[in-house]
């Protein structure tokens, strides 16, 4: 019988999202240890608290390989929904004092390394100075 909202949220943990989160991403326990600093035993715990709480198995093992199961595949979904809209909480909370918050990706060829911080540099002192503008904008767009 399935867990209620409150017990299961009681159950669970944010740190064991995220290593959930680590492994499906990287399709190994040592490697998302690595990426959170934790060893291959403390990963397997935390999954192992994961699916005992949820009462189901997340990933299984055929031969060397790790594979996620079908309810893996439904927490997955559920985790990048968690962690995006709490990204989206802190962004607005940014915003409510003022500050530009978010992720900024960059992407180009080796030989930009000598003109991408001038570049960026250019684009924080623009954002900086029509901070307010971006602040109207970004609550207008959060009331839609």
């Amino acid at each position: 019988m399935p867990l209620s909202i409150q017990n299961l949220a009681s159950r669970l943990t944010f740190r064991q999202l995220q290593v959930f989160k680590a492994v499906y991403d990287l399709k190994s326990y040592s490697k998302a240890g690595e990426l959170l600093g934790l060893t291959q035993p403390a990963i397997s715990s935390q999954v192992r608290h994961l699916e005992q709480a949820l009462g189901l198995p997340m990933f299984e093992y055929v031969g060397r390989k790790l594979y996620c199961t079908a309810a893996g595949e439904e927490m997955a979904k559920c985790v990048r929904s968690v962690f995006a809209a709490l990204e989206q909480v802190q962004n607005n909370l940014a915003a409510l004092e003022g500050q530009v918050a978010g992720e900024l990706r960059l992407v180009a060829v080796n030989t930009a390394q000598y003109v991408v911080p001038y570049m960026l540099r250019a684009f924080i002192d623009y954002v900086q100075q029509n901070i307010r503008r971006f602040e109207q904008l970004f609550l207008r767009r959060s009331e839609q």
